[in-house]
């Protein structure tokens, strides 16, 4: 089967498409799979860090050999179509919420058996360099308007990875592209723009200093794009933030009655600060009670 750039007619390649179809059902298994293992209790009750441990300790090793034992057509490097790049990342994004949820600095009573916050914490890292790698080879050859909105969810697991890391040149680097891309998804897609809000604030929570390469491309969506109104009460969304959803499944950092969920978190925070002095306008926004007449 052949696959051909659309609406940009290019040379036509080979499309891959039984061997994508075939590698991307494996990786949904395994991503299936460890989410009915960590989200087994109905009642959401955190896992314990042992037993977050000893899942990610059974799925990576498969993960790993799913990657090896790839087609050779659709290896990394191997060909430059678009839906290629899309599965890589797909793989890289499983590792960086899987470890994710454990690169949590230890509490005192806790032990390390199988994977430390170090170990998880650079492998996070090592993924989310990899995510942003492959944005740049699609932007190189495809540019991002032509894209999968899936490429959405990549790039914002990376980005949130990324937050933490960014005194490290790569990791600041990584992160100043894909702020970039994010922000022409914005341009598209209301989703990516309460993403990206969702980066903003968060970085401002945790008292993070964002690359100054950033300032005015975020300036430009505060000023021109994101309107604390109008887009927060588009907003119906349970995707989280991706932070404080480690938090959560891990015990650590906010209770089960904190908002993670994109609109819930993004109308606290957001709506604060145009909140009345009796609370009235955080509620409008989160769509609890009708605006006033």
């Amino acid at each position: 089967m052949i696959w051909e750039a659309y609406p940009r007619r290019t040379e036509k390649q080979p499309s891959h498409l039984e061997c994508i179809l075939n590698s991307l059902t494996g990786l949904n298994e395994l991503n299936v799979e460890a989410t009915r293992r960590i989200m087994k209790d109905v009642a959401r009750r955190p896992v314990s860090r042992y037993e977050l441990e000893a899942i990610v300790n059974s799925i990576y090793p498969r993960l790993q050999s799913w990657i090896v034992d790839l087609p050779r057509c659709i290896q990394d490097g191997q060909s430059s179509v678009p839906h290629i790049f899309l599965l890589h990342m797909y793989y890289h994004t499983t590792i960086m919420v899987l470890f994710g949820l454990l690169k949590t600095p230890l509490e005192s009573s806790e032990r390390t058996r199988l994977i430390s916050p170090e170990e998880a914490r650079e492998t996070c890292i090592d993924s989310a360099l990899q995510v942003a790698h492959m944005i740049r080879m699609h932007r190189t050859k495809w540019s991002i308007e032509y894209i999968s909105a899936m490429a959405m969810h990549w790039v914002a697991i990376a980005l949130f990875t990324l937050l933490d890391n960014l005194d490290e040149p790569r990791s600041r680097d990584a992160f100043v592209d894909l702020c970039f891309v994010a922000r022409v998804f914005s341009r598209r897609w209301l989703l990516a723009k309460g993403i990206l809000r969702m980066i903003q604030i968060t970085a401002e929570k945790m008292n993070i200093q964002l690359p100054t390469e950033t300032d005015t491309l975020l300036d430009d969506f505060s000023v021109n794009s994101w309107d604390v109104d109008k887009d927060a009460r588009r907003l119906s969304s349970a995707y989280p933030n991706f932070i404080l959803l480690a938090q959560r499944v891990s015990a650590l950092g906010n209770t089960v009655d904190d908002p993670i969920d994109m609109d819930e978190w993004l109308a606290k925070w957001d709506g604060e600060k145009a909140r009345t002095p009796d609370g009235r306008q955080f509620e409008i926004i989160a769509g609890l009670l009708p605006p006033c007449a």
